[in-house]
């Protein structure tokens, strides 16, 4: 019987035929057409379409953006229903806003929602050329509040990739992503 697998368009990796995201960069993968597996595994499947001819002196499109641009590309993060959009660095923690213990870069206060925030609920990082969320372990909390990217759970310690228009909910407290 055949094999079939899904190739990310992000990273390259091969994912199984019914992967709905990539096992190495956590890319949609929805909308990728399965292909057959090759048969030896070594082997790597055949490119689809060649990839089109650039100027010369460009840089190549699949280069890492960090290489590209020498930085992270800036992110900005807004609460739903807010007009202020606060510029998120690479490490940058979020978290509520407190009067003892360590303060998160970015805190929400005033917001509905914020008072079943942690002081250090998520952190944002740029790693492999993508932003990724990563929910931070509160510890005693019980029961514990969530982090969710596009509403699906990120439990403490684990991350996501988030994209443009990306939403990352914490607790009650809804966050829309922008690449300007």
């Amino acid at each position: 019987m055949a094999k079939y697998i899904r190739i990310c368009p992000a990273c390259g990796h091969s994912n199984e035929e019914r992967a709905a995201t990539c096992v190495m960069c956590d890319e949609f993968l929805g909308l990728v057409e399965a292909i057959p597996a090759p048969d030896d595994p070594g082997e790597t499947p055949p490119a689809k379409e060649p990839a089109p001819e650039r100027p010369q002196g460009a840089m190549p499109l699949d280069m890492p953006v960090t290489q590209r641009f020498g930085q992270a590309p800036v992110l900005l993060v807004q609460a739903v229903g807010s007009e202020k959009a606060t510029r998120v660095a690479d490490g940058d923690v979020v978290g509520r806003s407190s009067e003892g213990g360590q303060a998160a870069d970015m805190q929400l206060d005033g917001i509905d929602g914020v008072e079943f925030v942690h002081s250090r609920h998520c952190r944002f990082d740029f790693r492999q050329g993508a932003w990724h969320c990563t929910a931070l372990d509160e510890g005693s909390f019980s029961p514990p509040n969530p982090t969710y990217v596009n509403e699906k759970l990120v439990h403490p310690g684990g991350s996501r990739r988030v994209r443009d228009g990306d939403r990352v909910r914490l607790s009650g407290v809804v966050l829309e992503v922008r690449f300007p």
